[in-house]
């Protein structure tokens, strides 16, 4: 059928013709964002004539049918490119400003990344805004960004009147101000939510968990969870992974054991966050527990569980075992860099850190962050190695230009901190805290 839509003309259009009736932003794959104020008169170019110009295809004209069913695939595949096209074709057929059609071109070009096409779109059609249109841009910035814009969206919803927000416009709206750390709003978010039917969905409250967690409030977020009484295995793991992440590792633990109990499946999602949880809590035997529990569910292939074995076994001591499970790895990314060289730093194998930071530069060349620099410079001072350990003090801020923290400073000796402190090409970091200056600090 698309290859039937997008049938190629007698006669093609100009370059000069489209550039009238497409955006411009349609002749690029990519294009900064530029948020147009809602309610703004629309940037769209005035439809063309009904009546089919002369350069269409003989065939016989697609019915409108076609087209939306066309573009529903292309949506669901992303295709953007062929969207793209058929998007020129329905300017051309006057069929461009159809609201049927638009708003599946809408959901084509926020689902494709492309959120900047889609506003523009949705700028042009002010009387046709219904929840579907207003949740495809919403859920759009949440996950592009910029996540204000969310937010903003969701408030010009509510000021737009007739449209209600449901189920699928509350998760986003909690991920951008989770991603914001926009407590206010979040709350705001809730208390709106409290006086819905969606109040017991499970979405939702997996979505007030996480906002509250990822604000540090997580006995608000246990509030929530506590309350629900139907709970599914993404509402579990949501509270897991908040207490998880806001210091609470045994916590975290209880809670997937509880999770157990009420005979809800585990997810990887489950095993990553309570094993990371092991590693935290120091709960070795725990986690080689669920290590196992993962190898006979199947999960043992994947690589985001592996990761997090890694972490728990690095953090454990056993970094020969964890050593295992990096290699074992299909694709490693730099946490799982940064576990291994911390391991190694953290328990005194400051050669293997060395030579494994060497590694990750030359053969991978995956770029260290400050999490690495504190890992091999940890493992420096484990060995007393000054000279490297000034080596990659000056690689660290001249090469990569990481700002200095009082954790690089923790990680060294005395000698290395005053040398440090003192050293003129490091004269704009940050100065160690008095616990820093103590020995062993």
């Amino acid at each position: 059928m698309l290859a039937f839509v997008l049938s190629k003309s007698t006669a093609s259009p100009s370059l000069a013709r489209l550039h009238l009736l497409l955006p411009a932003s349609s002749f690029h794959t990519t294009t900064p964002l530029h948020l147009a104020p809602i309610g703004a008169p629309s940037p769209l170019p005035l439809p063309p004539p009904a009546q089919s110009p002369s350069f269409l295809s003989p065939y016989p004209s697609p019915s409108h049918n076609h087209y939306a069913t066309t573009l529903r695939s292309c949506v669901l595949s992303r295709a953007v490119r062929p969207g793209r096209q058929l998007h020129a074709r329905l300017l051309v057929s006057g069929l461009g400003l159809d609201p049927a059609l638009v708003i599946r071109l809408v959901d084509l070009y926020a689902s494709c990344g492309h959120v900047s096409h889609a506003r523009r779109l949705f700028d042009g059609m002010p009387q046709q805004r219904n929840v579907f249109l207003w949740n495809v841009l919403i859920r759009a910035y949440a996950r592009d960004g910029p996540r204000e814009a969310a937010i903003e969206m969701y408030r010009a919803m509510l000021a737009y009147g007739g449209v209600d927000p449901d189920n699928f416009t509350y998760p986003p709206v909690l991920k951008a101000c989770a991603a914001l750390l926009d407590l206010g709003t979040g709350r705001e978010v809730h208390e709106r939510v409290a006086c819905t039917r969606w109040v017991t969905d499970v979405f939702v409250r997996a979505g007030l968990v996480d906002m509250y967690a990822k604000c540090g409030c997580v006995d608000e977020a246990r509030v929530v969870f506590d309350v629900t009484t139907v709970r599914d295995a993404v509402l579990w793991n949501s509270m897991i992974a908040a207490c998880g992440q806001n210091g609470q590792p045994a916590e975290a633990l209880a809670i997937c054991r509880d999770m157990a109990a009420e005979g809800v499946g585990p997810t990887i999602a489950t095993l990553v966050s309570a094993i990371s949880a092991a590693a935290d809590a120091a709960a070795l035997p725990r986690g080689r527990e669920l290590h196992g529990y993962g190898w006979r569910r199947g999960f043992g292939l994947q690589d985001k569980l592996k990761t997090s074995l890694l972490d728990m076994y690095a953090k454990s001591g056993l970094v020969r075992v964890a050593r295992v499970v990096f290699e074992q790895l299909v694709h490693r990314d730099l946490i799982s860099w940064n576990s291994m060289i911390c391991g190694y730093g953290m328990h005194g194998h400051a050669d293997e850190a060395l030579e494994l930071f060497s590694k990750m530069r030359s053969e991978a060349q995956v770029m260290p962050d400050n999490i690495t620099f504190v890992g091999v410079l940890s493992a420096c001072n484990h060995r007393g190695m000054v000279k490297e350990a000034k080596e990659l003090f000056d690689l660290m801020v001249n090469v990569y230009s990481i700002k200095l923290t009082v954790q690089h400073y923790t990680c060294l000796g005395e000698r290395l901190r005053v040398w440090a402190a003192m050293c003129p090409t490091l004269g704009r970091s940050p100065r160690p805290t008095s616990s820093a200056n103590r020995p062993g600090g």
